[in-house]
C-alpha cells in the first residue's frame, strides 16, 4: 500500500484533503521529521485487525508443561542476560 508523509501542521491545514487521500492509501503524519501516527481507511484498519490473533497470557495462565516446554524452546542468547536483571522478581 503506498503512503503519503505529511508534517503534523500541513495535516491540520489541510485535514479535508489528508482524510480524503487516507481512504486511498495510508497518510504519515510526522513531528520533528519523525513518523508519529498513520492515519488510514476505517475499513483497512479493522481488516488489519481482524488479521492479529495474538493473544497475551500471564505466566500464570500456563500449565506445568506448557511452562516446562517454554524453558525448553530456545536458550536465551548471552546478549539478552544481561537484560534480567532490570524485571523486577515480583511484578
Amino acid at each position: 500500500m503506498p503512503s503519503t508523509r505529511v508534517t503534523s501542521s500541513e495535516f491540520q491545514k489541510e485535514y479535508g484533503r489528508y482524510s480524503t487521500l487516507a481512504k486511498r492509501q495510508a497518510v504519515t503524519i510526522t513531528n520533528h521529521g519523525r513518523p508519529e501516527l498513520v492515519v488510514l481507511d476505517a475499513e483497512e484498519y479493522e481488516r488489519l485487525r481482524r488479521l492479529d490473533t495474538r493473544v497475551a497470557m500471564p505466566v500464570e495462565a500456563l500449565s506445568e508443561a506448557e511452562f516446562r516446554r517454554l524453558e525448553k524452546a530456545s536458550p536465551i542468547p548471552e546478549k539478552t542476560r544481561k537484560l534480567d536483571r532490570l524485571v523486577p522478581d515480583k511484578w
